[in-house]
């Protein structure tokens, strides 16, 4: 009993001292008319750390309330669409438990106030509608000393797993569209060209939870990375530079060119990124026989560094030819190498848990890639105001080099430590893209708008893996283990779309037709026989969705939506061949699967 006494009143005293030392800051924002602001973004950082920032928004009555702060030095930032940005310094010591600010007045964008210094109006991090919501780059903190990928990991609703693999609000399958346009790249592939972008070549990122019918229907949810494109007049330009380090340091520059003028846009983003990771994954499996009884044990334990060094430049200009038309044209380049190494250790028990044997080996891997795109797009504007027709073709072109070495191991009581096997792979690969598009777009009262449109892709992918033996004096070829696969695709697709606005009610409706037929083969070798398949399908996606604002500024929202979607495998999904990574695991895709 005295001792159960004795953690009761160390409880209540350390409860009472969390109180005592729990403080907050509240206060109200109104505009110059003296009206409350509501949404606007209040952000409360720490001056000696600005990496541990606090971030709220303001209610409708425009107050703000920060709680359970720890006393020490702040800084207050707010900042609202149409309006200056306010900061100011503050101070909390340990006699003060609410620090109350008074009322803040947001002056209009543009306005002066003598003996004031202006700063530059800032868009809020999180703009909502009912297709969307719009994450604004340059509101988030340390975005310029991260890559792409670590600025999407950042991201509110958005997890990027050891993988990189890229889910939205829980919905794995997303697909990742940069200015509107898919990259066809597999997961993997994916988050390593992601990785190459520096965070500073980001403007916004589109999260679409519930695409309309203007999208491909593949993916479970939308993620669109639009890039800076500036439209100030003149020549303007940008430089950055990050670092950042965890395990191992990486670096980050980015370089934004503009020139502007009446009739013709001139942009060039330049990107560099030097980067290392590191990896640790820990795994048991367990071994049954028929009858249900365990038969052994295995540890595994694998350790993953990765290091590389691209360039990503993309360099483009639009051109007016009249009042209301406008053509122009994308050119990208990506180039990097990358080194990896992986290693492995295993370690085998008998169904009485006693030892049985080791198992470790490494694979050490390079590879270096060339990804060419190029764009050209069109747009033109009609006379009747909100009326748009735009269209534009695409021309990616991917080409990669890879190769890996492997060597396993394995350690016996009895006989001591024995090679198992040592060899390698040759990874060639390209894949060839073309896409076309045309949409059409016309406004409609009370912010509404029609939309409808068409678009075709092929895509074909050559994927070779050649496989070495190394147990020799010399490598041999063995053409049982070896691999080619080409994948060809075409989608042709049409959609209608409606999206109307009545108040704080909106709702949206559409339908998207997609023709789809794909081939796949395996050409023969010396050892193997060559096999093919074919899909060839057509499938509907509806969609809609109805929305309430419970506030006039939009800050929460109530949503229904229902959209048909569909998972396509992809082409590494659909080939047959089996990859070795270790004596225990290994990966092969399976030809009849169908999407879903």
């Amino acid at each position: 009993m005295i001792i159960m006494k004795n953690v009761i009143l160390c409880m209540a005293f350390l409860f009472s001292a969390s109180v005592s030392f729990s403080q907050t800051i509240t206060g109200f924002v109104k505009d110059n008319r003296a009206l409350p602001l509501a949404g606007a973004t209040v952000r409360l950082v720490r001056q000696d750390d600005s990496l541990r920032v606090q971030t709220i928004g303001t209610s409708t009555e425009g107050q703000f309330v920060f709680a359970n702060l720890q006393p020490g030095f702040f800084k207050l930032s707010i900042e609202m669409i149409g309006h200056e940005t306010y900061q100011t310094k503050l101070q909390l010591d340990s006699a003060q438990k609410l620090l109350q600010l008074p009322t803040i007045v947001l002056q209009p964008a543009g306005a002066k106030e003598l003996g004031a210094v202006v700063v530059r109006s800032k868009k809020p991090l999180l703009e909502h509608s009912i297709d969307k919501t719009t994450v604004n780059v340059d509101a988030m903190i340390s975005s310029a000393a991260s890559n792409v990928l670590e600025v999407l990991s950042r991201t509110p609703g958005v997890t990027v797993d050891n993988n990189g693999s890229i889910s939205l609000n829980g919905k794995s399958g997303v697909l990742v569209l940069i200015d509107g346009r898919q990259t066809y790249m597999s997961a993997s592939d994916l988050a390593v060209y992601l990785k190459s972008i520096p965070g500073a070549s980001l403007d916004k990122i589109e999260l679409i939870d519930n695409p309309s019918a203007r999208y491909d229907a593949a993916g479970n949810a939308i993620i669109n990375l639009q890039l800076k494109k500036n439209r100030a007049g003149g020549l303007t330009g940008g430089f950055s530079a990050g670092y950042s380090q965890g395990k191992y340091g990486r670096q980050n520059y980015s370089l934004n060119l503009n020139y502007y003028s009446k009739k013709i846009t001139v942009f060039t983003n330049i990107g560099v990124n030097a980067d290392k990771t590191y990896s640790e994954d820990i795994y048991q499996r367990r071994y049954f026989t028929a009858a249900g009884d365990l038969s052994s044990t295995v540890a595994l334990d694998n350790n993953q560094r990765n290091s590389g060094r691209s360039i990503n430049i993309m360099s483009g200009m639009d051109y007016q030819l009249s009042s209301s038309t406008t053509i122009g044209f994308v050119g990208n380049l990506n180039a990097g190498k990358r080194t990896s190494r992986f290693d492995y250790y295993s370690e085998t028990f008998d169904a009485a848990k006693n030892p049985a044997g080791k198992g470790f080996g490494n694979t050490v891997g390079k590879d270096s890639r060339n990804n060419f795109g190029l764009n050209l797009n069109m747009l033109h504007k009609f006379k009747r105001e909100g009326q748009e027709l735009s269209g534009e073709v695409n021309y990616l072109n991917y080409q990669s080099a890879g190769q890996q070495e492997l060597e396993n191991f394995l350690e016996e009581q009895m006989t001591g430590i024995t090679p198992a096997s040592r060899f390698s792979y040759e990874l060639p690969s390209s894949i060839h893209i073309y896409t076309a598009k045309a949409d059409y777009v016309q406004k409609l009262k009370n912010k509404g708008r029609f939309e409808a449109g068409i678009k075709s892709s092929f895509v074909k992918n050559d994927n070779t893996s050649d496989y070495y033996d190394k147990d020799g004096v010399a490598p041999a070829y063995d053409p049982a283990m070896s691999n080619r696969f080409i994948y060809k695709e075409n989608i042709n697709a049409a959609y209608l779309n409606g999206l109307q606005n009545w108040g704080r009610f909106s709702a949206q409706a559409g339908l998207r037709m997609e023709h789809t037929y794909i081939n796949g083969k395996q050409p023969a070798n010396a050892a193997l026989p060559g096999t093919a398949f074919s899909r060839n399908y057509v499938s509907w996606f509806p969609s809609a969705a109805l929305s309430y604002k419970l506030d006039s500024a939009g800050r929460n929202i109530l949503s229904v939506m229902m959209s048909r979607r569909l998972n396509r495998p992809n082409y590494q999904s659909l080939n047959p061949f089996l990859f070795y990574r270790d004596n225990y695991s290994y990966s092969g895709g399976n030809p009849m699967l169908n999407p879903q």
